[in-house]
């Protein structure tokens, strides 16, 4: 029997749709807690500063909590691009993966 390698392009499956789909999602969330976040963070820093940088006027762990909020927007954009490349492999089929 011939095997030939053919550039057809299927349906992708819908485990790599769904998980495309979350990872959008997750992105959405962690983004919009990141847009909330700066307003309360700069707001929370000027307070301070306006009283002689009193640091009982800051939150506890303020500068990880930031830190923290970045990472999961980073780590989700990771996430997304790495099920993207997923569910362009997979409407590629069990050819490209084999390869």
């Amino acid at each position: 029997m011939n095997r030939r390698h053919t550039d057809r392009v299927g349906k992708p499956s819908a485990a790599s749709t769904a998980s495309f789909a979350l990872s959008l999602s997750a992105l959405f969330v962690t983004s919009l807690v990141a847009i909330v976040w700066i307003p309360v963070d700069q707001d929370v820093l000027s307070r301070a500063d306006a009283a002689g940088w009193d640091t009982r006027m800051l939150l506890p762990h303020q500068t990880e909590l930031t830190l923290l909020i970045y990472a999961s927007v980073l780590a989700t954009a990771i996430v997304v691009v790495a099920t993207f490349i997923g569910l362009m492999a997979s409407r590629r089929g069990p050819s490209f993966l084999r390869q």
